[in-house]
């Protein structure tokens, strides 16, 4: 469905397609930036975008979200300054029949393959037991701090003392969107620059808490 010379769009934003290439083509977006793209993962993202349209034209009333069509509250970025004081350490861990919906999912958060990432990553061998793909988030907090955390399943203590987790992909998500990286800890100057300008009193106040608490 792609050809060379015509202008196509992701979450990340509008690009011309320079060359194809087997199943990777390369593009250049509208500001200058070029990538080399899977095409299979372009074609899921493009026709998943026409019908997200379609439906938003067939009902009118919308709300403000990001860029992956999730709205995020005050909760959220507070939870967000907190774990990136806390040197949080995040990873996807991939079931065998989704590991198409993983790879579109990161995309759409980070603008990047997730083939390329090289730590934080766990793929389930086919036939393991797994519902679904899983974000897993450890970071620092004692069992005290954990009720002021926004996550959409209770955190957990580990054997490590003042080490929790959890498992949340849809905060996975929100986390990849806004700078942190799998397998790593994050940078502070990449994360903080990610969030938007209603949110940064609060954002400031989550990493001003994780910090002196």
């Amino acid at each position: 469905m792609f050809e060379v010379g015509q202008l196509y769009e992701n979450n990340i934003g509008t690009y011309k397609v320079l060359a194809i290439h087997n199943n990777k083509m390369d593009v250049q977006y509208s500001d200058g930036h070029k990538q080399s793209l899977t095409i299979a993962t372009q074609t899921r993202i493009y026709q998943n975008r026409a019908l997200t349209q379609s439906m938003e034209q067939k009902y009118i009333t919308k709300s403000p979200k990001s860029k992956r069509g999730i709205s995020y509250s005050y909760s959220d970025y507070w939870t967000l300054g907190f774990l990136l004081a806390r040197l949080t350490y995040l990873q996807y861990k991939v079931q065998y029949d989704q590991r198409d919906k993983a790879r579109d999912d990161y995309f759409d958060a980070t603008g990047e393959e997730l083939d390329t990432v090289e730590t934080g990553v766990f793929y389930y061998p086919k036939g393991t037991n797994q519902w679904g793909n899983q974000g897993v988030i450890t970071f620092r907090a004692s069992e005290s701090e954990l009720h002021l955390l926004k996550f959409n399943s209770k955190p957990s203590p580990t054997n490590s003392p003042n080490v929790c987790v959890v498992s949340d992909i849809r905060y996975l998500h929100f986390m990849l969107e806004n700078g942190f990286q799998l397998g790593k800890h994050p940078d502070e100057v990449a994360v903080a620059s990610k969030i938007p300008t209603a949110y940064q009193t609060t954002f400031n106040k989550g990493v001003e808490y994780g910090l002196h608490s």
